[in-house]
């Protein structure tokens, strides 16, 4: 399971890295036309989300080395993905579409609990 764990994490970083940077340095006109027009949202915010993103596929890198980063930066990314899943949803863009950030958010939870530190380790 450790193996799986790993590699997901390395595919979340890589998906979100990408995802992130192309949301920040994507000119306004494409992100009226990927986001505003069909999700409604707004240009800054979008940029914040990419800004998000890319900062949790950084912790991400980091948390191979402090594994407490990971806990934070797929935290980050499990509320990213539940809003672009529900977003999409309530969008009637139809599941199918909605798909794609689902399994992200599946994933970014498993990082999640795997990482977690028990209740009852002492640190």
């Amino acid at each position: 399971m450790k193996w799986f764990v790993r590699i997901a994490q390395g595919l979340l970083t890589a998906v979100f890295f990408m995802s992130g940077l192309m949301k920040v340095f994507m000119s306004s006109e494409n992100i009226r036309t990927l986001y505003t027009e069909t999700l409604g949202y707004n240009v800054g915010f979008m940029r914040i989300v990419g800004v998000a993103e890319s900062l949790a596929a950084i912790g991400l890198i980091a948390g191979y080395r402090w594994p407490r980063l990971t806990l934070l930066a797929s935290s980050v990314l499990a509320i990213i993905m539940s809003g672009a899943t529900v977003s999409t949803l309530v969008s009637a863009q139809g599941a199918a579409t909605a798909g794609a950030p689902f399994v992200l958010l599946v994933l970014a939870l498993i990082l999640l609990f795997k990482n977690r530190p028990a209740a009852n380790s002492k640190h």
